[in-house]
This record gives structure tokens, sequence and C-alpha cells, in this order.
């Protein structure tokens, strides 16, 4: 039963399904018994609406982690950012 945050930091009650996000993991290591989980079962973790912005929660080596969230940001070549300027040109009075 989801009773709070996944996030050991956080002490935040699950109360309704649209605060924060549920996580379905698929959970096939048999390591798993001797946290009373059976293999090969899904569990549902929830991360609520503060912690789920910046962590994710993945299964790895037999254990449920929270792991802060990985971005993948895309740089463009340096040339392209800076918008092409037309060059100046005053008109001089009286000419």
């Amino acid at each position: 039963m989801l009773s709070k945050c996944v996030n050991p930091e956080c002490f935040a009650t699950f109360r309704y399904l649209h605060e924060g996000q549920l996580f379905k993991l698929e959970c096939n290591d048999p390591r798993l018994k001797t946290l009373g989980i059976k293999p090969a079962s899904s569990e549902y973790f929830w991360l609520c609406s503060a912690c789920v912005d910046h962590m994710t929660v993945v299964f790895h080596n037999g254990q449920v982690i929270v792991r802060p969230l990985t971005r993948k940001i895309t740089l463009k070549p340096f040339d392209t950012q800076i918008p092409k300027r037309t060059p100046y040109v005053r008109a001089i009075a009286g000419s």
C-alpha cells in the first residue's frame, strides 16, 4: 500500500492520484524475496509533486532507488545561436 513518497528524505503522504506520479516497476530479481516482494511481480511506488520534478524511481541491482533525473541537453554550434545582423548604414543628411 502506498502511504508516503518513496524518497526517504521526504515525508509527504499519498492522498490523491493527481498529486505526484506513480511508478510501476517490474521486479524480476530473485533477491527481492528478502524484501518481501515476489520475483517477477510489479510494484508501485509514488513520488510526490515536489520530488517528481527532479527525481525518478528505478530498480537497480535488486534495490529500488530514488535518483536525480538526468536531462539531455543538446547544444547548437556557436554560430547558429547568435542571429546574423545586417550591417547598419547611416544616412548622411544633405548628400
